[in-house]
């Protein structure tokens, strides 16, 4: 991996853990935690010619929705109360 490919995915994985930490920290409930994370989701474009603004942007969603990922598999670990 080059090292401009490392630095970029270091980046992500920093703001995914980010956004993860926040939307569960202002968040009572995970389903809330999961709405919570598309408040960084940029709108899809009506059309793609794939400039660098549109790529950044679709970084931008590919991270939230891992964020959202992250946040199911943690209550997915939630012991069920009875």
């Amino acid at each position: 991996m080059s090292e401009f490919n490392k630095l970029v995915n270091d980046m992500a994985v920093d703001l995914k853990e980010k956004i993860v930490k926040e939307a569960i920290q202002n968040s009572k409930t995970y389903a809330s935690a999961v709405r919570y994370c598309d408040k960084y989701k940029p709108e899809l474009p009506d059309s793609y010619s794939a400039s660098t603004g549109e790529i950044v942007e679709t970084l931008q969603r590919n991270i939230c929705e891992d964020a959202k990922r992250d946040i199911r598999e943690l209550a997915m670990k939630q012991v069920i109360a009875k």
